[in-house]
């Protein structure tokens, strides 16, 4: 299964990004998938990068992980949201992903869109995001939850 990390992004008026994917109709989360032996914190922070070009804080609840030899502990953000997604690919494949949502302030930006990929883009209040008729389900519902 694929792993994929997507992210709030968050600006100092408190509204969130969203985008449209080449060719896409709806608003959404940036999404990347993870490279290998890449962690899902290394993905955000390098897309994001890459991307938007933002240097970000990842927010929210933390936790203890021992990552390094040294037995050092690390206190890890994890995901406001993880879900599987199942769905038919253009080929007719079956397409199976496991999403990890994640809420990050952006802490300091020059934007610059990654055109290949982004068509669009805009930062949307919470309000006006749960009001929007093109987005998900799943959006939707976890902003109700910041």
């Amino acid at each position: 299964m694929r792993q994929v990390v997507r992210c709030f992004l968050q600006n100092k008026e408190n509204k969130f990004l969203l985008v449209k994917h080449i060719k896409a109709k709806n608003w959404s989360l940036a999404w990347w998938h993870l490279e290998e032996n890449e962690n899902m914190y290394e993905a955000l922070h390098r897309e994001i990068k890459e991307e938007f070009n933002f240097k970000i804080e990842i927010l929210g609840n933390k936790i203890w992980f021992n990552k390094n030899k040294l037995n050092e502990l690390n206190e890890l953000p994890i995901p406001i949201s993880i879900y599987n997604v199942k769905y038919n690919s253009i080929k007719h494949w079956l397409i199976q992903k496991q999403e990890y949502i994640f809420l990050a302030k952006i802490i300091a930006w020059n934007i610059k869109i990654q055109t290949e990929e982004i068509e669009e883009y805009n930062f949307f209040t919470k309000e006006e995001i749960l009001k929007l008729d093109n987005t998900f389900e799943q959006i939707k519902e976890t902003i109700k939850t910041l």
